[in-house]
């Protein structure tokens, strides 16, 4: 590089910048083409000259992504001096340099991390959220990095973040030992981090020596004087691995794939969920378009009966004789009766509580699905209701009492059954024991299609 240019660079001097242009209009294209440079652009990062260091970064990109004979990136090397007013004008620039793998594979996150700069931490997150992804050679997450450096502030920073975007998943992570964060944090002592992921992490995860974090508070002598670390592992399940069953161990990765699909995975097979087609979302539209107007038309028909119902009441005379052609009946009990009165309420029924089971696999798993769930429960009991009222019990008292037992049932079966197979399918995904890192997109794919989903039909 020519010594003028290093030299400006080293003093923030823009004015010498451009006159070192003027003479060589290729002077920046020519630094481009270089894999591995101590450009003006690093030195003026390094220095905190973040004038200078923008109207580089403007002129040739390209140099932004860089790196140094040492392996740092203009951003690394403003991280590790401090210049972090030169790091937030780096970030307008381009937000993929967040992403930009030093040495070590190390990431700005992760240097953010270790110094600790929370606010600037919480803004990387922000602007590229994928950041958080990002793996050193150790395949170590920014929150393994946290807890290893005892950096707490960042660890909450992380934690916080990961739980707003639904992505705690990557607490399981592995590094190259397999330990995952909270392996690392009962390893080292760390109370309060064990308190805060007790809740969030599989704590019967095995590293690759087979040890489970309990295994890990009882193998380290030097803080195993922590006892507040032992009852919260054993308060929240925590075993050690000679005590876990084989029946109820931790399910591996392989095990998993040749298991039988579940009814969740059923589901997302048929409707094309799991692709990248976008038919799989208009699949699911389609067939909840037709269930709720299925379950609409069916519960309307329960309020508005063929025949309707009678206006007044009726109590025949024992002397007369029309008695044997009119019955007695109450004003708004149903004027159907008999067997046409047993088919009509059986069929519709069905119809109803089928196009509402329809509904509810549908929705499950899926953003407020827990709200939607409440009120199809309600919905069923307003159904229910509005029959018991209107049902001529007098007459049908027996078949009445049975009608509405066989409803509790069904009603029963139609919210738990759904609830029970995503229940059971998501118990399955957050008990594979596997290194997740990459692994992970595949085991968080119905949360990512859940995101995807909701963006679509918005």
């Amino acid at each position: 590089m020519d010594e003028m240019l290093r030299q400006a660079a080293k003093e923030g001097d823009v004015a010498s910048l451009y006159a070192l242009l003027a003479q060589d209009p290729h002077l920046l294209l020519n630094l481009e083409r270089v894999p591995f440079l101590d450009s003006p652009l690093h030195l003026a990062a390094s220095a905190g000259h973040t004038l200078f260091a923008m109207e580089v970064a403007t002129l040739a990109p390209a140099l932004a992504s860089k790196l140094d004979s040492v392996g740092l990136s203009p951003m690394h090397l403003a991280l590790r001096n401090c210049r972090i007013q030169t790091v937030r004008a780096l970030m307008t620039v381009d937000e993929d340099l967040l992403r930009v793998r030093g040495r070590d594979r190390v990431t700005p996150l992760h240097l953010a991390v270790e110094i600790e700069e929370t606010e600037l931490l919480a803004e990387f997150l922000c602007l590229c959220p994928s950041v958080i992804t990002d793996l050193t050679s150790r395949c170590e997450t920014a929150v393994h990095i946290a807890v290893k450096k005892c950096r707490f502030d960042a660890f909450r920073v992380l934690l916080g973040w990961l739980i707003r975007v639904n992505m705690e998943e990557v607490l399981n992570w592995k590094d190259e030992d397999g330990n995952t964060v909270l392996h690392i944090a009962v390893g080292s002592g760390q109370a309060e981090v064990v308190k805060l992921l007790i809740k969030q992490v599989n704590v019967n995860s095995r590293n690759f020596d087979s040890h489970t974090p309990l295994d890990m508070y009882y193998l380290d002598n030097q803080h195993s004087q922590n006892k507040q670390i032992e009852k919260l592992l054993c308060s929240a399940g925590g075993k050690t691995s000679s005590n876990i069953p084989k029946s109820s161990s931790s399910m591996t990765l392989s095990r998993y794939l040749s298991r039988n699909l579940s009814f969740i995975e059923r589901r997302d097979k048929y409707l094309g969920i799991r692709t990248n087609y976008s038919w799989g979302s208009e699949l699911r539209n389609e067939i909840l378009v037709v269930a709720i107007l299925t379950a609409t038309a069916t519960y309307q028909a329960s309020l508005s009966p063929p025949g309707g119902y009678w206006q007044d009441n009726y109590d025949p005379p024992t002397n007369s004789t029309q008695g044997r052609y009119l019955k007695p009946h109450r004003a708004g009990e149903m004027v159907m009766e008999g067997p046409n009165l047993f088919y009509f309420l059986s069929f519709n029924t069905v119809a109803f509580f089928t196009s509402i089971c329809t509904i509810l696999i549908l929705i499950v798993g899926l953003p407020c699905a827990r709200m939607l769930m409440v009120s199809v429960c309600f919905l069923l009991m307003t159904y229910y209701a509005s029959l018991r009222n209107n049902f001529p019990s007098e007459a049908y008292k027996l078949a009445g009492f049975s009608l509405g037992l066989a409803m509790y049932v069904m009603a029963l079966l139609v919210f738990m059954f759904p609830v029970v197979a995503f229940k059971r399918h998501e118990w399955l995904k957050d008990h594979i024991d596997s290194p997740r890192r990459r692994l992970g997109d595949f085991i968080r794919e119905h949360r990512v299609t859940r995101r995807r989903y909701v963006e679509e039909t918005e």
